[in-house]
């Protein structure tokens, strides 16, 4: 059975809501593995009229910038440094004036004992338990380890927290796995097996739709000031495989845009409820209709979400 034929086998009011009006949210992501991350970043920051950013986490990642999650840790917190200073120099309407970036674990999950307590999954547990409102969302766009670390220290977490993960595939693939859910799988099972209110954006085969050419990034983000010349930069330094220059027309995904987009615009990222799958030994989707509801990604209009950030890029610069 496919996502759409599933859709409403369970009662949406299970699952996380559809964002509206204004919304605040507490972004963690690993910013130093690749650079589509800097690139959501920027588009929250510039989404003043949808999104307010409260807090900010480095989430780990290992790949050939980073030897262990320690490493990628830090290599986050430093990226996410410079994106926040390129942004406040160019975009003044938009800056991130004392926003506070915490670091996160520097350690994956393990299936048995209680997790470091690091001071992203502290600020999340805090500001999640603190304030009753429901305009607050927490949105992963790397491995979901901050996050079910949160959820594992405060089990009441899951009942008051709202979370947006980037990761994994769409639930009709035959395997589940992928760079942020294999890097901590056991983080992946928590989001999922925990009951916590999720929107799921699969990468592949939805978020991978967001493509854009180094042309067109060029020629949108050249008179960015600051911050248009230093997200050009990150494309050579974080691809995963270097591309020459003169290979202008192959396509690069901006993944973790896609979380963005839907709290900017849920028309752009459709969605359905479907009952929680669970994740096996093997990473493969394994359908529980016996499940809670969560709510996952089936569409992305990839024109309208570009459209906006390029739109978002021009105003303000200075």
């Amino acid at each position: 059975m496919s996502v759409a034929q599933a859709a409403g086998s369970r009662d949406e009011s299970t699952a996380i809501p559809l964002p509206t009006g204004k919304v605040r949210i507490l972004l963690d992501t690993d910013a130093g593995n690749y650079f589509d991350d800097q690139f959501a970043l920027a588009y929250a920051a510039l989404s003043r009229e949808a999104l307010s950013i409260e807090s900010i986490y480095a989430a780990p990642f290992v790949n050939r910038h980073a030897v262990n999650p320690g490493s990628g840790v830090e290599q986050s917190y430093d990226a996410i440094r410079r994106v926040v200073e390129a942004l406040n120099r160019s975009h003044e309407s938009a800056a991130l004036k004392d926003i506070p970036v915490l670091k996160g674990a520097g350690k994956w999950l393990q299936p048995t004992g209680r997790p470091e307590r690091t001071a992203a999954a502290t600020d999340i547990i805090k500001r999640v338990l603190s304030d009753s409102a429901d305009d607050l969302y927490v949105v992963a766009i790397g491995a979901a380890t901050n996050v079910a670390t949160a959820l594992m220290l405060e089990p009441d977490l899951a009942r008051r927290a709202k979370v947006v993960w980037l990761g994994g595939t769409p639930h009709h693939f035959p395997s589940a796995e992928e760079y942020n859910l294999r890097q901590d799988p056991v983080a992946a099972r928590v989001l999922f097996d925990s009951g916590v209110r999720l929107m799921h954006v699969p990468a592949p085969g939805l978020a991978e739709n967001l493509r854009t050419t180094r042309n067109e990034l060029q020629a949108r983000l050249a008179s960015g000031a600051a911050l248009g010349k230093h997200l050009l930069e990150l494309i050579d330094q974080r691809s995963p495989v270097p591309q020459p220059s003169d290979e202008t027309s192959r396509t690069l995904p901006i993944w973790d845009m896609a979380p963005i987009a839907w709290l900017v615009q849920p028309d752009w990222v459709g969605s359905a409820v479907v009952d929680s799958p669970r994740i096996n030994d093997e990473l493969e989707w394994r359908r529980d209709e016996n499940r809670h509801g969560i709510r996952v990604a089936i569409r992305i209009l990839r024109d309208e979400v570009f459209t906006d950030f390029f739109r978002k890029m021009r105003i303000g610069t200075g």
